[in-house]
């Protein structure tokens, strides 16, 4: 009986685990996504008078290029990760990951 709860405990266990690790970047996407949005609308702010930008039209253009800024950010650090010091920096931080989830080595090479 204790292990039938143990080996339930530990689905459990993972599938919550695996549930946060594929929610981490859609809520990360969604935070980025805020700020962005919020320094694009006031970039915009003074083009008040040239786009419309308080018209439904107006908010997707600024969400379009909140898209644009994000996938610019997404570019460059795409281009950064081909430097030496920046591979040095990320195998750094997922040495750090491993040290504290032992299973995000295992996660890892299940999604590569």
């Amino acid at each position: 009986m204790k292990e039938h709860i143990n080996k339930s405990f530990g689905f459990l266990k993972t599938t919550a685990l695996g549930g946060v690790l594929y929610f981490f970047p859609l809520v990360v996407l969604g935070v980025l996504s805020g700020y962005v949005f919020s320094i694009v609308q006031g970039i915009a702010e003074p083009l008040k008078d040239h786009l419309p930008v308080e018209s439904p039209v107006g908010y997707v253009v600024l969400f379009l290029a909140t898209i644009g800024v994000i996938l610019l950010l997404c570019f460059i650090c795409g281009l950064l990760t081909r430097r030496a010091f920046t591979k040095q920096f990320s195998h750094k931080i997922e040495k750090q990951l491993m040290t504290v989830f032992p299973k995000y080595a295992i996660y890892k090479d299940l999604l590569a």
